[in-house]
């Protein structure tokens, strides 16, 4: 565990510097983690509606080329 103090020291330029960029690249890994978990989702959703949509189109193919044929 880090020591309560290392905060109360003044720090140089660098390890400010390099503590941003820390802090900076665990945002953005963060953010592209739901970037990715965003774009997997919406990936599902697009193929759900792509088979519902297929599925709906034969179905409406076979009631075509029923239509003319008794029960």
């Amino acid at each position: 565990m880090s020591d309560p103090l290392e905060y109360a020291r003044p720090h140089s330029p660098q390890e400010e510097a390099a503590n941003r960029a820390a802090r900076s690249d665990r945002r953005w890994g963060t953010f592209r983690k739901i970037r990715l978990i965003l774009r997997v989702i919406y990936l599902v959703v697009c193929l759900g509606l792509l088979v519902f949509a297929w599925k709906y189109i034969q179905q409406y193919i076979e009631t075509i080329e029923n239509a003319g044929k008794p029960l």
